[in-house]
Order: C-alpha cells, then sequence, then structure tokens
C-alpha cells in the first residue's frame, strides 16, 4: 500500500512539473495555444506529444491534491470545455495580469498583516544593494505570512531570508500588487524591480534581524 502511495505521489509530482513548465513557460513555444487570462483548453493540451499518456482524471487530480494549488481547472459556459492555467508564476508576456489576477487595493492591502519574500543568505546582500527583481519572470512573489505558519504559497520551504514589504508604501508610490486565486501577492516594481526603501524588516531563520529601514 505505502509503495503504491509513493508510485502516485511520484507521477502526481511528474505531472505537476509538466503543468507548471507549459502553463507558465513554455506554451507558445510548444505550440500551444494560451489566452490572455493564462488558460489553455484541456483537449489541445493532452492532444501535445509531452502529455500523450496523460488522461484528464490524472490532471483533474494534480489540480484538486496540490497543496499550494498551483493551476485552476474551469468549464467555459460558451463552448462547454475544460481550460486549465497556473495561478501565477508566468514569464509569458503576451499573459494578461488584469484577466489572470485581482489588484490589490490599498484597503486590501491594510488588512494584510505580514507579505514576505523568501529568499537566500547567499543572495541578500545584491537585493539590499539592489533591490527584488522580477528575474525573468513577470512578477516578483511575496506570501501572506511564513513558512512555519502553514503550507504558504508564494514562498519555498527552504528559504532562509524572510524580507517583510511596506505594501502601503508601495501602493501609495504607484507600485502596483496583485493577489492570485491561491493567495500569492504579486508585482513587477517599477521596471522590474522593487527597491530596498520598500523592505521593512529582514531577517533570517534564527529570527535575527538583519536590516531595518526607519
Amino acid at each position: 500500500m505505502e509503495e503504491k502511495k509513493q508510485t502516485k505521489m511520484a507521477w502526481a509530482e511528474s505531472l505537476s512539473k509538466k503543468l507548471a513548465y507549459i502553463l507558465r513557460h513554455g506554451a507558445k513555444s510548444e505550440g500551444i495555444n494560451i489566452g490572455l487570462d493564462g488558460f489553455v483548453d484541456i483537449e489541445e493540451l493532452l492532444s501535445h506529444n509531452k502529455f500523450k499518456n496523460i488522461t484528464f482524471k490524472q490532471i483533474q487530480y494534480v489540480v484538486e491534491n496540490n497543496d499550494k494549488k498551483r493551476f485552476e481547472l474551469i468549464k467555459k459556459q460558451e463552448d462547454n470545455k475544460y481550460y486549465i492555467r497556473a495561478s501565477q508564476g508566468h514569464s509569458i508576456k503576451d499573459i494578461n495580469d488584469e484577466q489572470l489576477l485581482q489588484i490589490l487595493s490599498l484597503e486590501d492591502a491594510k488588512k494584510l498583516d505580514v507579505v514576505v519574500h523568501g529568499t537566500y543568505q547567499q543572495h541578500i546582500k545584491p537585493i539590499l544593494e539592489q533591490g527584488l527583481s522580477i528575474m525573468g519572470r513577470n512578477h516578483i512573489h511575496f506570501a501572506i505570512g511564513y513558512t512555519s505558519d502553514k503550507v504558504i504559497s508564494g514562498m519555498r520551504k527552504t528559504c532562509d531570508i524572510f524580507i517583510e514589504i511596506d505594501v502601503i508604501k508601495a501602493i501609495n508610490d504607484g507600485i502596483q500588487f496583485f493577489v492570485s486565486k491561491n493567495n500569492v501577492i504579486l508585482s513587477s516594481g517599477k521596471n522590474g524591480i522593487l527597491e530596498s526603501k520598500y523592505f521593512k524588516i529582514v531577517k533570517n531563520n534564527k529570527n535575527e534581524i538583519i536590516f531595518q529601514n526607519n
């Protein structure tokens, strides 16, 4: 029984990675049509060579059981067909933010206890000097809370540096933030950079403060 469970987890993880690649980055280069809202026709996806041995039920399983809710599966009324998209993490430039995501208003931002970007010790020096970068994606990702709180979308569990963001200050300065379906906060900053003046505090995984704005 345990062996079957491990096998199921292995193929589910493999399929999740394939879906993430296509839906976030590779749809166009693989010749798969993707809408401005990020949705891809399931029938077209399953007919692609990368998914030739995959069934709709397997995709449904991955969508429903992914702990970070990385994917959204819907049935569109206009054609009665199923479509799938990644909740966030795109590098495909044609995706329309306002069709994929919800704008984070100043009022809603004030209700958030903490907005955090997770990173690693080896990256923090250039981040403090140059700010956070979109790094080839469409947005910088932030989590609503810390990894120790619960399963968190928007941050890797292995992060050892945590940057708390002053979202209120950034929004007041004209920087736009969005919320994805799986509650990841996203922003492209200004020209792809969120400057360190918007960092409230930077802590390591021992809760030691290594940087703080006055």
